[in-house]
């Protein structure tokens, strides 16, 4: 019997199989993708006795896979389902969750029958090829841009885009209902260039299919191809069927829109609104060199590309021809969304504006694109974050249903992936990932959020950041914490709380909510200002410390989370962090509303470590001074004498009636005394700070702390 290991090409993972039981099958073993080690190798069996065990594995055998680690456990596909939501295909649910019969897989003393199947076979001279599913950029050299989409599936549900319809005739503004298509995204910055990391997204990595998905090889040149958005999952076409979507500009060429669209309808509801989208025609391209190539596939390296769509066009008399289209930079802006009414809705002046790209029947020379592959380590990362983004959105659909009772396997389970997704943000294995036994939910519900936090202390890796970031991973999170507030709304959900509620999970998944957060912005500045930028919607009647939302009102992030201070589960720590290290920020959001709500909260709950940190965080930003926030504090809480009694802590001494008796005190050789002076001054220096005090008859008076908060 062989032994081997599977690995997962996408992350460079290997699958494992662990003792504990599985999430869902909980008579099974749970199985993972993890780094290769001893749970990771598994035996592969014959099916059937014809297949004697020593004799080769060919393909299209069928075979069993049991685990080196557990004898008698096979590699299983399970009944149970990872989707417990009622009903998974409701139109309002995320894209990535919107899915029937996901089943899980585990190790299980039951078998299942597995097939071999021959995916790609490259010989020597192909390894240096560009491999289909090989991610790449596509850089246009002449507009300086990378060609770019959106990473949220979503994105067609936000809205109507509104676009120039060209015609002889003149300029006709028109809908257009795709909200998601392909751009590009111009270089900012004072470094222009592209090999830059800092000028990369990933909204911009794509990769080439087969038109068959299950087959792999090298991509040749002039073969039909699909390209595909990673991050996304959608893929690039162009619409030749509809009039109304066909330009013709003043050379004479004819443009036809570009757009993304989904490999397949799920159900028959989508299918009907987009089967003229979908078709199979419009998604195939060919992939044409720059300059004559002695070879015939694409080299792994960095080289110049026109795409190219075949198709048959009928002009208006009927006549049907061959036609060849480019993908080319209209030099346009992008187009401008626009809410229900019309009204286009304003963009934030940090975003630059992006370009229209389009397919134009004319060969341009300056629409060659430059292919710059990935590097294996960012394509893991991506497909890593990708694979987080499902679950987090499953936490948030099944919390936020009322009529769904709290089940607390799955927010164990959910506890696994948060956990998997603050992991995921260090430079290196942190320190807390290595202990194994702790539970980190009741240990949240223990602490006090600042203690909680420092537990997940360690350096941040910049890239995953910015994968989290573009790959809406930190949005998928920031909404999981609004989940049990949706829920519960008008009330607020962990008012009053007590141990033993069916609330005890969903409050310590908040503060390890409010940790993932931290640390996918920690000292990035681009993600700290992303932060305050996102706005997400609210239930109908979402009340937060008297301020109402209607239905579908988008708030601003830094609106929600100011407004959940009270409920100390981290929300006083993320936002200190945001804005320590950000002086932007800082002079934004601070205000004097903002500092009396603290004040507020130091004196009902005390002077807890988190509302302490956070006047201390907007006084200085890496040790440069915040002036106008000190002389604020200064201000607002100093110089008021009610403020300072009623937030800060009063040293006082006591003397002669007023000194009450007090307990022994601890002196530094360890011994304890009631004296408040020593016997003997002999061999005390001639002269220190405090002489005269030290060596009075009284000696030192006893200190005393006063509280004059209303917190006890």
């Amino acid at each position: 019997m062989a032994t081997s290991f599977l690995q997962h090409v996408k992350s460079g993972l290997f699958l494992a199989c662990h003792k504990g039981a599985a999430p869902k099958d909980s008579d099974c073993r749970r199985v993972s993708l993890k780094h290769g080690s001893h749970a990771a190798q598994f035996r592969v069996n014959p099916r059937f006795r014809a297949q004697a065990e020593g004799s080769s594995v060919f393909y299209s055998n069928s075979i069993k896979l049991e685990s080196a680690k557990l004898d008698g456990m096979f590699l299983h596909t399970s009944p149970k389902v990872y989707s417990t939501i009622p009903n998974p295909n409701d139109l309002e649910l995320p894209t990535v969750i919107r899915k029937d019969q996901v089943c899980e897989v585990n190790c299980s003393a039951q078998f299942t029958t597995f097939i071999v199947q021959r995916f790609a076979h490259f010989e020597t001279a192909q390894l240096s090829k560009l491999k289909m599913g090989g991610g790449f950029r596509l850089y246009h050299s002449q507009a300086e841009s990378f060609l770019h989409a959106s990473c949220n599936p979503d994105k067609e549900h936000g809205g109507t885009v509104m676009r120039q319809r060209t015609t002889k005739q003149g300029h006709e503004p028109i809908p257009f209902k795709h909200g998601h298509i392909p751009y590009l995204k111009p270089i900012s910055g004072e470094d222009p260039d592209p090999s830059n990391p800092l000028n990369q997204s990933s909204k911009g990595v794509w990769c080439f299919e087969n038109l068959k998905r299950s087959q792999g090889s090298v991509v040749k040149w002039g073969s039909p191809v699909r390209i595909r958005h990673m991050p996304s999952g959608k893929y690039l076409a162009v619409n030749t069927e509809d009039p109304a979507y066909e330009q013709v500009n003043e050379d004479g060429a004819s443009w036809f829109a570009a757009f993304m669209v989904d490999d397949a309808a799920d159900i028959e509801e989508e299918l009907s609104e987009t089967t003229r989208y979908c078709a199979e025609s419009q998604m195939i391209f060919y992939v044409v060199s720059s300059e004559p190539s002695d070879t015939e596939a694409m080299p792994s390296t960095e080289c110049a590309i026109r795409i190219e769509h075949r198709f048959q066009h009928i002009d208006e008399n009927g006549r049907s021809e061959n036609m060849s289209i480019f993908l080319h930079n209209t030099e346009v802006a992008k187009a401008v969304r626009v809410d229900d009414n019309g009204v286009p809705l304003q963009r934030d002046n940090v975003i630059c504006r992006s370009l229209k790209v389009c397919f134009s029947s004319l060969k341009s020379a300056q629409d060659f694109i430059k292919v710059m592959p990935v590097s294996q380590c960012e394509l893991s990362i991506l497909q890593k974050v990708k694979a987080l983004i499902p679950p987090c959105k499953l936490y948030t659909a099944g919390l936020t249903d009322r009529e769904r009772p709290i089940s607390q396997d799955e927010i164990l389970s959910d506890m696994h992936v948060l956990l998997q997704v603050i992991a995921l943000q260090y430079r290196g294995e942190p320190e807390w990932h290595k202990e194994t036994g702790i539970d980190w939910l009741a240990k949240a519900n223990s602490m006090l959020p600042a203690a909680f936090s420092q537990l997940f202390d360690g350096e941040e890796d910049h890239l995953t950041q910015r994968i989290s970031r573009d790959m809406k991973l930190m949005d998928a999170v920031f909404e999981m914490g609004l989940a049990a507030y949706n829920r519960c709304s008008p009330q607020l959900p962990f008012e009053g709380w007590e141990a033993g509620s069916p609330l005890d999970g969903p409050r310590g998944m908040q503060k390890l909510i409010h940790v993932a957060l931290q640390m996918m912005f920690k000292n990035n500045t681009g993600s700290q200002n992303y932060f305050s930028r996102r706005s997400s919607v609210l239930m109908n009647d979402y009340n937060l410390a008297g301020s109402n939302f209607t239905l579908h009102d988008k708030v601003n992030w830094m609106t929600i989370i100011m407004q959940q201070l009270d409920d100390a589960l981290g929300a006083a720590v993320t936002l200190s962090n945001v804005l320590s290290t950000n002086e932007d920020l800082l002079r934004k959001f601070v205000s004097p509303e903002l500092i009396g709500d603290f004040t507020r909260m130091i004196r009902e709950l005390g002077p807890q470590e988190r509302l302490i940190n956070f006047l201390e965080s907007i006084s200085d930003v890496e040790g440069r001074p915040i002036k106008s926030n000190q002389e604020m504090i200064l201000r607002l809480v100093w110089m008021n004498d009610d403020a300072r009694q009623n937030t800060t802590l009063n040293v006082f001494e006591r003397r002669g009636d007023k000194l009450p008796s007090f307990g022994s005190v601890k002196l530094p050789s360890g011994e304890y005394t009631t004296i408040t002076r020593p016997n003997s001054f002999k061999d005390f220096p001639q002269a220190y700070l405090g002489k005269e005090v030290y060596e009075s008859i009284e000696g030192f008076a006893p200190i005393y702390v006063s509280w004059k908060g209303r917190w006890v």
